[in-house]
């Protein structure tokens, strides 16, 4: 009996310590209090500021920083390389990193702008030439290793063989003359991504605002909504928005609690 007043008395103290975190844990409340201070500095051309909505996001993305590996499916299977991946507890891509670095260099913290660079779009070229090489590369084993070879097997081994060595040569030149001098800031980039709220935020944040002063000033329907729908791509993203917006009752139930303030 007096085991069982224990187990139901500690049960009903997980869910009251559950309730009163609003079903977060601590490194969840520290990393959206992180966020959330963050968020306050910048701001759309008309006052808006996102502190709410960019917890809301990351609630949505990575249930606040418990998953920060996007698409890992494919990372798994080699159809995606972490440079085109969504990382962190944003989900942010490289490219949306080196986009904001680009157009709002000078509203980042000044340790960060030495990043940008003026190509951003250069490890998506890195990434098409590696990828080619791969794929020739896998076709020329399989065919290869056959025991006994067709005509066509042979046809195919020389076929893919000579296109292998054709994209290395071309995965080789592109790096030496233009990628090797991007790899490094877009690395750190990456990490950056993964392990500095400083950095990620500033990104979400701002991605949010562009998308929102955008739809200000083309006089769209609801910005707040485009600049949302925008977040996860597309202007009409219905569903990611309405998922967004149940994760605000969290927000709001933060509010109540007095940790967010």
């Amino acid at each position: 009996m007096l085991r069982m007043l224990i187990v139901i008395l500690a049960i009903i103290s997980v869910l009251m310590s559950s309730e009163y975190t609003c079903g977060l844990d601590k490194m969840q409340l520290r990393l959206i209090r992180e966020i959330y201070d963050i968020s306050k500095r910048y701001k759309a051309i008309d006052g808006h500021v996102f502190n709410d909505t960019v917890v809301a996001i990351y609630l949505t993305e990575s249930d606040a920083g418990k998953n920060v590996i996007g698409d890992k499916n494919k990372l798994f299977t080699g159809r995606l390389s972490l440079l085109d991946a969504s990382l962190g507890p944003g989900q942010i891509r490289l490219i949306t990193a080196l986009e904001m670095l680009d157009r709002y260099n000078n509203t980042f913290p000044k340790r960060y702008r030495y990043l940008r660079h003026p190509n951003y779009h250069a490890y998506k070229k890195f990434l098409y030439y590696k990828q080619k090489v791969s794929y020739y590369k896998r076709i020329y084993k399989r065919y290869s290793r056959k025991k006994y070879k067709s005509d066509r097997d042979r046809r195919v081994i020389r076929w893919s063989l000579r296109e292998y060595k054709y994209w290395k040569n071309k995965y080789k030149q592109y790096w030496r003359e233009i990628y090797s001098r991007y790899y490094h800031k877009d690395i750190r980039i990456m990490n950056l991504l993964l392990t500095d709220p400083n950095f990620y935020v500033t990104v979400s944040v701002l991605k949010l605002i562009d998308s929102y002063n955008t739809a200000l000033k083309k006089k769209m329907w609801n910005p707040y909504f485009k600049a949302i729908s925008r977040y996860n791509g597309g202007w009409t993203n219905k569903r990611y928005y309405q998922r967004v917006m149940k994760k605000m009752r969290i927000v709001r139930c933060l509010k109540r609690h007095g940790y967010l303030k």
